[in-house]
Order: C-alpha cells, then sequence, then structure tokens
C-alpha cells in the first residue's frame, strides 16, 4: 500500500497555511487529503498528486471574484471647459474586497454631483443607473464657471467612489481691469494699483495666459515712473502702478493685448486736506450809497488749490 503521496500546488492558491511548497501527506485507507485556500485574485489553481510507482493524478479549482463590495469613479476626461457644454464621461465600476471587477454586478448605482458640474440634461440632482456587466456610465457637463467638480458613486451596502474632474477656463477674449484703491488723492504722489485679468468669455481666468498688456493712463493720472509698460502677464494677471496728478478728476487706464477685447477701469481723484482758502467777490466795485452790495465767497482748498468739497469749516 502506498503510505505517502505528494501534492504540487499552482495558481491562484495556496495550500491551507499560505505554503505552495510541495507537500506530503499520508494516505489512510488508501486516501489522502489536503485543502487548498485560494489568493486574492481569481483564476484557475491547478493540483497534483504522485506516489511511488504510481501514475501521477491531477485536479484543478477555479477561483472566483467575491462579492461587490465596493465602487470606483473615473472621469475619462480629467479636464473639461467652463464653457456650459463641453462633457466628459464618467464610469462606475463595483469591485469585490480584494480589488477584483464584479463584472456580472448590477446594483444601481447612484451618481451624485458638486461643484462646477452638471448632468447632460442640465440638472444637478441625483442619478440612479442601473450597472450592467458590473458597470454604469453617466455624461457629465461642465458649466460656465471654472472650478472643479466633484463626482461621486454609492450603492447600498458598497463603498462610494469619487472622482474630481477640473473645469478649466477656455480660450483668452477679453481683460477685465480693476483699481484699488479706486480713488487717490489730487496731490501728484498717491497711487493706485491697477490689475488686468485675461478672461475667456464668460469671465473666468485664463491661468495660463502670459500675453503682452499696454497700460495707457487719460485725464488725472499717469504711469507710476518705475512701473514700465507693456507688461507680461503672469498666471493671466499684470499689475501697475498710476500715480495722481495735482488735480481734481478721473484717471482713465486702458489696455490693449493682440487679440483680445480691450478694458478699461477709472480712478477718482480727490482733493486732499483742507489747508488754505480762497476768497471771490461777486463784483469789485459797489455804490457808496448804503444799500448797494456784493457776495464775498470763500472757497475751502487743499494744497494743490483743489476746492474740498467736503469741508464743514465755520
Amino acid at each position: 500500500a502506498v503510505d505517502t503521496v505528494t501534492f504540487e500546488i499552482s495558481g491562484e492558491g495556496t495550500w491551507a497555511d499560505g505554503k505552495s511548497i510541495s507537500s506530503s501527506v499520508a494516505a489512510v485507507s488508501g486516501i489522502a487529503t489536503i485543502k487548498i485556500k485560494a489568493l486574492t485574485t481569481p483564476g484557475a489553481v491547478a493540483i497534483t498528486a504522485t506516489a511511488a510507482g504510481l501514475t501521477q493524478g491531477t485536479t484543478g479549482v477555479v477561483t472566483t471574484v467575491g462579492e461587490p463590495a465596493k465602487i470606483t469613479v473615473i472621469s475619462y476626461k480629467t479636464s473639461i471647459t467652463a464653457d456650459g457644454i463641453d462633457n466628459t464621461t464618467i464610469r462606475a465600476k463595483i469591485y469585490d474586497a480584494n480589488d477584483n471587477f464584479c463584472d456580472s454586478a448590477a446594483n444601481t448605482i447612484t451618481f451624485n454631483v458638486t461643484g462646477e458640474g452638471m448632468w447632460s440634461d442640465g440638472s444637478v440632482i441625483s442619478s440612479n443607473v442601473a450597472a450592467s456587466g458590473g458597470i454604469a456610465y453617466i455624461t457629465l457637463k461642465s458649466s460656465t464657471t471654472s472650478g472643479t467638480a466633484t463626482v461621486t458613486g454609492w450603492s447600498v451596502g458598497l463603498d462610494t467612489g469619487t472622482v474630481n474632474v477640473d473645469i478649466a477656463a477656455g480660450s483668452a477674449d477679453k481683460i477685465e481691469l480693476t483699481s484699488n484703491p479706486a480713488g487717490i488723492t489730487a496731490d501728484g504722489v498717491s497711487i493706485s494699483t491697477v490689475t488686468a485679468e485675461i478672461q475667456d468669455v464668460n469671465g473666468n481666468l485664463c491661468t495660463t495666459a502670459n500675453s503682452s498688456i499696454t497700460f495707457t493712463v487719460s485725464g488725472q493720472g499717469v504711469l507710476h515712473e518705475d512701473d514700465p509698460s507693456p507688461v507680461e502677464a503672469a498666471g493671466g494677471i499684470a499689475t501697475i502702478r498710476i500715480k495722481s496728478t495735482s488735480n481734481v478728476g478721473t484717471a482713465t487706464i486702458d489696455v490693449t493685448a493682440t487679440g483680445l477685447t480691450l478694458g478699461t477701469t477709472n480712478v477718482i481723484t480727490v482733493a486732499g486736506a483742507p489747508a488754505k482758502t480762497a476768497n471771490t467777490a461777486s463784483a469789485l466795485n459797489i455804490k457808496a450809497n448804503g444799500s448797494d452790495f456784493c457776495t464775498i465767497t470763500a472757497k475751502i482748498k487743499d494744497t494743490n488749490d483743489n476746492t474740498v468739497t467736503t469741508a464743514r469749516h465755520s
């Protein structure tokens, strides 16, 4: 009688102790048994048994995916344009706990979207899609505001999957100007910083734009002597400083750049602190008749002779 059977294993399995080396088992009443354990990857396990003087025996076991445990969500595009039109396909796949694809799963997956995205019909409410062959799809469309759209896919009893899609500004279209502060003192030294943003048609900052922007100033302002124009944009932004003249009024700043719609902004120059008065008479001569008169007007002015319209002196 055969006393010992030697087992060999290959493929997606091991012996019960986790080893896969040859294992010899004593036969009892002509029978030798051994336990096998599946690995975490589905596939085939081949087991052979040999014994001295006997023909080798072979058998096989198939290991299959486990129960659905989690969802993985991806986007076919990592970035779409913030134009309210561009879109990408979102795919949710169902896996078991060991990351094996569950190709027969038919769970209903609930998709949710937050941020700067919506579904293809323009809605942002939860959308239920039944998985087919372990996969469910939905189409994500951009809004007209740059940022991030976050899509989640969940199903009862499964770990939720999430993907972020960049909603990017479109092509550079125009320049938007702002000034800070919007009002400065008309003293010839006060400064306002003017910022030019290169934007797409929907007003989103084009962070990759590096156009050369030319600033010009008219009215009661001049470019700061240390800030030459043109200025090359960095991150879609160019800044320059202007100085007031010594006269109250408005400084108008215009910008130009090749291929972009022009931008403009105004900075108001206002009188400084009260410094003096200037008197005027409505008539230089009046009759000495005890009844004739003229009006004397005193204007409160700053050091540059600008009338201080907010002054309330008595």
